[in-house]
């Protein structure tokens, strides 16, 4: 349990990381911005999965080069791939693939960086 930080991090002293129950795995190049919350627990899985039980370790995972705006919320268990933006304000629910930027509640995504053309792209 716990939270672990790569390289060159930056998280705002307005952040909040969420590390009582699961952990929190940063990489390198990371911005955490003010209002942003990373969780790695989530109380109502017990509630919601009476038959099953609380997995020992949650893993919410920030890979390098993301970038989390200002007030953004990322749920326990997330994993958002490399290079990945995620816009103010939006709820991450779910995994978010490499070179993507995600806004919105619910999350969308709503760019994709190319690789060969080494430009952004409306999705």
């Amino acid at each position: 349990m716990g939270v672990e930080i790569g390289n060159n991090c930056f998280i705002s002293v307005g952040a909040w990381l969420d590390h009582r129950r699961g952990q929190i795995l940063i990489g390198n190049n990371v911005n955490i911005t003010n209002g942003a919350k990373i969780l790695s627990h989530d109380a109502t899985f017990g509630r919601l999965n009476k038959k099953t039980s609380m997995p020992k370790t949650i893993i919410t995972r920030l890979d390098n080069d993301v970038f989390i705006g200002m007030n953004a919320i990322v749920l326990a268990g997330v994993h958002i791939h490399e290079n990945s933006i995620i816009g103010a304000g939006a709820v991450v629910s779910k995994d978010v693939p490499s070179n993507c930027v995600v806004v919105g509640n619910p999350m969308k995504i709503i760019k994709k960086y190319n690789m060969n053309t080494e430009e952004w792209e409306a999705v």
